[in-house]
């Protein structure tokens, strides 16, 4: 579901850390294009799995998030220095 339906939606959904919801989040139902400029980017490297079986190399750009990864969560992909760059999160019946 694109992030602007979901915040209509279901507008108990918030972020984890500090119960709000960002301005770029909430602007995406209203953009129709992004430019790459002067953003960090990083070689992401896959982790065999079901969702992507054959170890391959991402580019990343943007900004970089910390990722807390829990039990149920799955991680698809790691930065250069071994920490998650791409997070399967269980979600009622699917996962994100």
């Amino acid at each position: 579901m694109p992030i602007w339906p979901a915040f209509n939606q279901y507008p108990d959904t918030h972020r984890v850390w500090d119960g709000g919801w960002c301005g770029h989040i909430i602007l995406m139902g209203l953009l129709t294009d992004s430019v790459e400029s002067d953003v960090p980017r990083a070689q992401l490297k896959t982790l065999p799995g079901a969702l992507l079986p054959l170890p391959a190399a991402l580019d990343g750009a943007g900004v970089r998030h910390v990722l807390k990864v829990g039990p149920a969560n799955k991680v698809l992909a790691t930065f250069p220095d071994e920490q998650p760059a791409l997070v399967q999160v269980p979600v009622g019946q699917g996962a994100v």
